[in-house]
């Protein structure tokens, strides 16, 4: 059944007919979206979804932007000071 969908779609246009019916149709187009997208993401055999911050910097530094006429100056500080601290 699926490969005779498959193949009456790419039949009427493929792609091109669905981005027709995406804008003649919108309603029935989002309900065919939420069809065939998953209801749930889960990471690695189902799995909660881990992210990984690690990369991050546990201090973000602070960026400040001043700008005189047509000069702009960016400073960054790497080790801004904790609230309170200013």
């Amino acid at each position: 059944m699926r490969e005779l969908i498959l193949g009456a779609l790419q039949d009427v246009g493929g792609r091109d007919y669905l981005a027709a019916r995406a804008i003649d149709t919108p309603a029935s187009f989002m309900t065919l979206i939420g069809k065939v997208l998953p209801t749930q993401v889960t990471g690695e055999n189902g799995a909660p979804i881990a992210v990984d911050f690690r990369w991050a910097d546990a201090t973000p530094p602070v960026i400040e932007v001043t700008a005189a006429e047509e000069d702009v100056v960016v400073t960054f500080a790497t080790n801004p000071p904790l609230i309170g601290e200013c």
